[in-house]
């Protein structure tokens, strides 16, 4: 009875034993010594009374799928404080990390951290704002990466730039910060490319191309690309920004001269649009100008003016007129035939600019007639002139 009485106690002590037993305790702590490709993993174990080993899964992500290297922490009770040194690792990547021990009761994983290994600057670029004809806002945003950065934007007519910013600096630390600058002394409309830089003491970054352009700060439209010798054209636009009271000066350039001259001023009114009546003799270059800033040229081509006039004995006169004398052109009497133009006869202009044609020359009936200049007997200068289109009915 004794026996059986000293087994059972002897079971039951080591019963409480193996309960006793556990799997370590872990805790990760932050890491300290964080740099652009090394940082200093922290974290404690408890063995529980058992030998037990340790170490720390780290990675890019909460998969982890890389460790350091095992190490024993003894088979005491308290707490030991463990760290481990990483090395190679990528700059500007966020690292997450546990603490993970084993003893022969099981493993113990800690919770997970994470930290941003400083790195080159981050960038972004964004479209140009409160584009005008001669300045632009440049804008987007920098990542400093935990280190001091220094930024520009660079810029110029072309993707090879020329042309830089003020180099400005943002504090050391991490997450987009805005930055911008306003660019001036553009040219209106021209395009321009730009690019956003930054560099700090882990790498220089230069974003992506970007481009804008710039608008015109006069416009100028017409009502017509060609006109009559002695007819007007309507000219009209507007200043950039809808200035009332803006004065324009309106150049002209008429065939055969070599430079845009000043031919008349005229002041913008309401919404700084603007309107001239323009009267080119000849084919015409127009341009207006205001402020230092131009319209884009327009050109006006001029038709001789071609009369058609039926006069007695049943004929019918032509005369050809416009600032250039067009004695001795040949003009073309003409009729429609099934939706075409058949030349009848052609005849050389006088002294005065005047042919005549007989009425003989069309068939009986009803006819529809014009008289044709050509642009070779037109001459430089000028566009083909026709006349109107007359009805005459021969009997």
């Amino acid at each position: 009875m004794k026996t059986l009485v000293a087994i059972s106690v002897l079971a039951l002590a080591l019963a409480g034993t193996a309960a006793a037993a556990t799997a370590p305790s872990v805790a990760t702590a932050p890491a300290s010594a964080v740099h652009s490709t090394t940082a200093t993993l922290h974290g404690s174990v408890t063995p529980n009374g058992q030998q037990t080993s340790w170490w720390f899964e780290y990675g890019t992500s909460t998969s982890y799928g890389l460790k350091t290297a095992t190490k024993n922490a003894g088979s005491g009770t308290k707490s030991v404080d463990v760290t481990a040194a990483l090395s190679k690792l990528t700059p500007g990547t966020t690292i997450h990390y546990r603490l993970v021990a084993s003893n022969p009761t099981g493993t113990s994983y800690g919770g997970d951290q994470s930290f941003a290994l400083l790195g080159a600057p981050g960038l972004q670029t964004f479209a140009a704002q409160n584009v005008s004809p001669t300045s632009a806002v440049l804008s987007g945003t920098v990542n400093a990466n935990g280190a001091a950065t220094t930024w520009y934007f660079d810029y110029g007519t072309t993707s090879g730039y020329g042309l830089k910013t003020a180099t400005q600096t943002i504090a050391a630390g991490s997450g987009a910060q805005p930055v911008s600058v306003t660019v001036s002394n553009l040219s209106p409309l021209t395009t321009y490319h730009y690019r956003l830089d930054a560099s700090n003491a882990n790498g220089t970054v230069k974003d992506g191309d970007m481009s804008f352009s710039t608008p015109t700060s006069i416009t100028m439209a017409q009502t017509a690309l060609r006109v009559v010798a002695g007819q007007y054209v309507r000219l009209s636009g507007s200043v950039f920004g809808g200035q009332t009271g803006v004065a324009l000066t309106i150049r002209s350039q008429p065939f055969g001269e070599s430079v845009l001259t000043p031919l008349a001023t005229v002041y913008s009114g309401a919404d700084g649009t603007w309107t001239y009546l323009a009267r080119p003799l000849v084919t015409t270059t127009f341009q207006a100008s205001a402020n230092g800033g131009t319209s884009p040229q327009l050109t006006i081509g001029v038709q001789p003016a071609v009369s058609l006039h039926l006069i007695s004995g049943a004929r019918f006169s032509t005369r050809v007129t416009a600032a250039s004398s067009f004695a001795g052109k040949i003009v073309q009497f003409q009729r429609s035939s099934y939706g075409r133009w058949v030349t009848v006869k052609r005849e050389r202009l006088n002294a005065s600019g005047v042919a005549y044609f007989s009425a003989s020359l069309l068939p009986r009936g009803k006819s529809a007639i014009r008289i044709a200049l050509s642009v070779n007997e037109a001459g430089p200068g000028y566009l083909a002139g026709f006349s109107r289109t007359l009805a005459y009915v021969r009997g």
